[in-house]
């Protein structure tokens, strides 16, 4: 069984993985990184660090689904403001990708809801009261949990089992309490490979109460403006621009909270916290502008040939790249399809009314507008950080008057910051082959982790 990697001060990780499975296979894989050298006195002081994983469904040597899952953490303050969100220290965040195994699955399924209704969160119970071949985890084995999200791959069925292929992602607080779930959820395992994985990293038998210690001083989040931030934009906003930043778009973006919801409850986010909640809508632009930008970037393009097949291209990438977390997948794909219908009727002859995804379907909008690349980055990140704030004051976190000044502060630091405009020469670099999305990542694995556990809520005011 796989240890966590261990990131040094100042190191450059780069990896990338491609498995192919077939269709009557029994797979896992487990992918883990922690903090770094905690004698060292390190945490989060990596340099870079980015991984990718593919998974090809495979039957008969045909594909049947491609799933791919990308992290990107670019210096060690993206890394302690992703992980350390609320002032506690998380040492330990990974995947666990799993096919065909249903009883470890359960098991999973299992210790995400009881750490959910361990921070406090009212979950529904999904196996009802079946516990006679998967008991429930007890405090010792899940106190080291952070948080968990179990996300079925959309679009992949077989006979035995509705959603064979399931991404789990993990926040832990120690590498200790990341062996015991570990450890627990893949015990089923050892019938079929002859030990219990992780069995042997075991060795405290006491319980940590995580929830109570460990706290320090809040990650720096600095959102102040650049030195130059005085000068103008030299972006020409034309009135167009203003139509697609307006709150009318995207259609339906209120209905999502991107994670905000799952992190009220589960006591991340607490009301009138602000500091916390700017650190987590940072976040949250940052992610939209590392996973969800270049696909909008690329789909404006003017000068490619067969752009129709281009944009199904894009589309498909993105959609492999989200059909193993549910929520943003559903989110992405209702917002794509209410930003269809507005060019279906502002675009004489579109051609790209099968697109499923919000960002692709944002860039040929702007394409439309003849806006510039500048102008459609910045409203597409600006639209995620308003209905961000949006989702905080329904939730009732902050109100909305308190909500407007550090909404025009997180939106000036991204406007004024290479965190936008760098997307433009890294894509114009690419011919625009199926390699494009890979530079697509997500850069908020904890948020990750709390927007996948949406879905066990009880109660729930946002569809994801």
């Amino acid at each position: 069984a796989p240890d966590a990697l261990v990131p040094y001060k100042d190191s450059i990780y780069r990896s990338k993985s491609s498995f192919e499975i077939d269709a009557s296979a029994h797979f896992v894989s487990v992918e883990w990184t922690q903090s770094g050298r905690a004698h060292s006195g390190e945490r989060w002081e990596l340099g870079f660090y980015e991984t990718i994983s593919q998974w090809h469904i495979v039957n008969g040597g045909s594909d049947i689904q491609q799933i791919r899952d990308a992290t990107r953490l670019k210096n060690a303050q993206t890394a302690q403001v992703a992980l350390d969100l609320g002032g506690q220290s998380r040492d330990v965040f990974g995947t666990v990708a799993l096919y065909n195994v249903p009883l470890v699955a359960k098991r999973f399924d299992k210790a995400a809801r009881a750490a959910a209704t361990r921070r406090g969160a009212r979950i529904h119970h999904q196996y009802g009261e079946q516990t006679n071949s998967c008991e429930n985890p007890s405090d010792v084995i899940i106190s080291g949990l952070a948080a968990m999200g179990i996300s079925p791959c959309l679009g992949i069925h077989n006979n035995k089992n509705d959603n064979p292929f399931l991404l789990v992602r993990f926040v832990a607080f120690d590498v200790e309490g990341a062996y015991r779930i570990l450890h627990w959820c893949l015990a089923p395992l050892k019938t079929k490979i002859g030990f219990a994985p992780y069995s042997d990293r075991i060795h405290a038998r006491g319980q940590t109460n995580h929830l109570n210690r460990f706290f320090f001083e809040k990650p720096n989040l600095d959102l102040s403006p650049p030195p130059n931030s005085n000068e103008k934009l030299t972006i020409h906003l034309s009135p167009l621009a203003f139509m697609l930043a307006d709150s009318a778009l995207p259609t339906g973006g209120f209905a999502h909270s991107g994670g905000l919801e799952a992190a009220l409850q589960m006591g991340i986010l607490r009301p009138n916290d602000e500091t916390t909640l700017l650190q987590v809508i940072s976040n949250l632009a940052m992610n939209q502008h590392s996973l969800y930008a270049p696909f909008a970037f690329a789909a404006m393009q003017q000068h490619i040939e067969n752009y129709d097949d281009f944009l199904m291209m894009l589309d498909e990438n993105l959609d492999a790249l989200l059909c193993s977390h549910a929520q943003a997948h559903l989110a992405s794909t209702r917002q794509g399809a209410a930003l269809n219908r507005i060019c279906n009727s502002m675009i004489t002859n579109y051609t790209g009314a099968k697109l499923r995804h919000g960002a692709i379907a944002f860039g040929v909008l702007a394409k439309h507008m003849a806006l510039s690349a500048e102008a459609m980055l910045l409203v597409f990140v600006h639209t995620a950080i308003r209905d961000a704030f949006s989702a905080a004051v329904r939730l009732g976190i902050i109100g909305p008057l308190a909500a407007l000044p550090l909404q025009a502060k997180v939106f000036r630091h991204f406007a004024h910051t290479s965190a936008i405009s760098h997307v433009i020469p890294y894509t114009e670099k690419h011919s625009y082959d199926d390699d494009t999305h890979l530079f697509s990542a997500s850069s908020a694995p904890f948020l990750d982790a709390l927007h996948a556990s949406h879905s066990l809520l009880d109660m729930r005011l946002f569809q994801s």
